[in-house]
């Protein structure tokens, strides 16, 4: 698996314009990983329930945004990475943009973790307690 991070400023609002870090992630499995991922058709195994980034949360009312996460908006899961493009975020400064990332490097691990542990069909074993 090799992963991409790339930060982008923006600027969001009309009048009172602020700067935003946008993060685009991009993940590239390795064949090795395709293969387990359609074998085992993991595509819609959630790799990270993600909360709203800053933008939404700040412009849009409670409700609205419930329905938004609801839809899945901010539900990564493995098809979503597979598909090429990358996933973009966005954070509030870029110490939110760092933690971010942190995180998101975290739940790419424990997802190489558990596409390596589908790899392999347990073994049948006896044990006495």
């Amino acid at each position: 698996m090799r992963v991409s991070f790339d930060h982008k400023e923006i600027s969001r609002g009309l009048f009172k314009k602020k700067i935003h870090i946008e993060v685009l992630t991009t993940v590239k499995f390795s064949d090795e990983e395709l293969a387990v991922i359609n074998n085992r058709k993991l595509k819609d195994f959630t790799v990270w329930d993600r909360k709203p980034d800053f933008v939404d949360s700040d412009s849009i009312p409670q409700t609205e945004l419930d329905k938004i996460v609801e839809a899945g908006r901010y539900t990564l899961t493995i098809g979503k990475l597979m598909k090429g493009k990358p996933d973009s975020y966005t954070c509030a400064s870029p110490v939110h943009a760092k933690n971010y990332e942190q995180e998101f490097t975290a739940a790419l691990k424990t997802l190489k973790d558990f596409i390596a542990g589908n790899a392999e069909k347990p073994e049948s074993k006896m044990i006495e307690l």
